[in-house]
């Protein structure tokens, strides 16, 4: 993280390794610091399964919830067409 303190991709990779080693602290430290970098839907998705595989349902719907809002936040884009209807 030293690197580049303003990347949230990494503490979120790190937090995957701790949470398939089944080390859910570690992974919730990791996770919560990238959310904290940036809040994504792929990280708030990550806390909500760590603290599922951890045992921790409660708290695991608050954060689904919050990630859930982030990506309807999010809208998809859509690929303009050409007249003859294929993207460009």
């Amino acid at each position: 993280m030293a690197a580049n303190p303003t990347n949230e991709i990494l503490p979120l990779q790190v937090a995957g390794t701790y949470n398939r080693d089944k080390n859910y602290d570690e992974a919730l430290k990791f996770v919560d610091q990238s959310i904290k970098i940036k809040e994504t839907f792929q990280n708030l998705s990550a806390k909500a399964n760590i603290l599922w595989a951890g045992g921790q349902e409660g708290r695991c719907d608050q954060s689904r919830r919050r990630g859930d809002r982030q990506g309807q936040s999010r809208q998809a884009p859509t690929p303009r067409l050409l007249k003859s209807g294929s993207p460009i």
